[in-house]
């Protein structure tokens, strides 16, 4: 009897956790180039931290919460190099395996269409944390977009929808 109880309240508890995730407010942020959505009470920074054209975070949970799950875009150029959608991919393929500790990559994929792009999910050891990173990469008009995706590797199957719906509403306009 204890155990179905305990069984029922891990259920609701999960089921209430999913409709909040849903009902949570979206926001939009715009710049001539592109705009993206993501949860309201997550906090914007167009600063540059981290040479970023802009990052949103997750607000700090609780008072052990040591890492805020965030997604950023870096704007890289590529003038003169001749770089390509398939050579950047090639090269960030190899850093991860070169210069992440414990780096794993655990997918890699085109996605074709009006304005194709690259999909990258690996892991590994940054900052001193084991972490989930995925990235959406772009090359246009000898310019890197590399949006990314970051959470701690133990929380992944929490955030992967939230990140996948933030990353997905990324669009140029």
């Amino acid at each position: 009897m204890r155990i179905f109880l305990f069984l029922l309240a891990c259920g609701f508890v999960h089921s209430v956790q999913a409709q909040n995730d849903s009902l949570v407010a979206r926001t939009t942020y715009q710049t001539d180039d592109y705009t993206i959505e993501y949860p309201a009470n997550w906090a914007l920074d167009t600063t540059g931290t981290m040479r970023s054209a802009f990052i949103v975070l997750n607000p700090i949970s609780n008072w052990s919460d040591d890492f805020r799950e965030n997604v950023n875009l870096l704007i890289q150029d590529l003038s003169g190099q001749g770089v390509t959608l398939d050579s950047f991919v090639e090269i960030t393929e190899s850093q991860v395996q070169r210069m992440v500790p414990e780096g794993k990559l655990i997918a890699s994929d085109r996605i074709e269409g009006e304005l194709p792009y690259h999909q990258m999910t690996y892991s590994g050891i940054l900052s001193g944390q084991y972490l989930a990173i995925r990235q959406y990469f772009w090359v246009i008009e000898e310019q890197a977009y590399v949006l990314t995706f970051t959470c701690k590797l133990a929380d992944q199957e929490k955030y992967a929808e939230l990140g996948e719906r933030i990353l997905s509403s990324f669009r140029f306009l």
